[in-house]
């Protein structure tokens, strides 16, 4: 059983690192051999499908469409995803 939140427009801007990981994945060093390897080594399989669609999302808020102002819904899972793919993309 999933457990989801929902999260408000301010609680997505303060607590979801979307820029960074739009950021991120857009520039020359997401392609990089040791960042490649890095992502191997960190994420899953299905993280990494999962992944990318965290990376499709981001890269809407952040460059096309903005956070949306109602609330979306996500898993607790996810949320960490979020976090982790975060994480990741702030220490490369």
């Amino acid at each position: 059983m999933n457990l989801f939140i929902e999260l408000t427009h301010d609680e997505i801007v303060r607590d979801i690192p979307y820029q960074i990981i739009a950021e991120t994945t857009e520039s020359a060093r997401w392609n990089t051999g040791r960042c490649k390897r890095l992502y191997s080594e960190l994420f899953t399989d299905e993280e990494k499908k999962q992944c990318s669609r965290i990376r499709s999302q981001a890269r809407l808020w952040a460059f096309v469409h903005g956070v949306p102002n109602e609330g979306v819904k996500v898993s607790v899972q996810m949320l960490k995803l979020w976090h982790k793919l975060g994480e990741f993309c702030a220490s490369i």
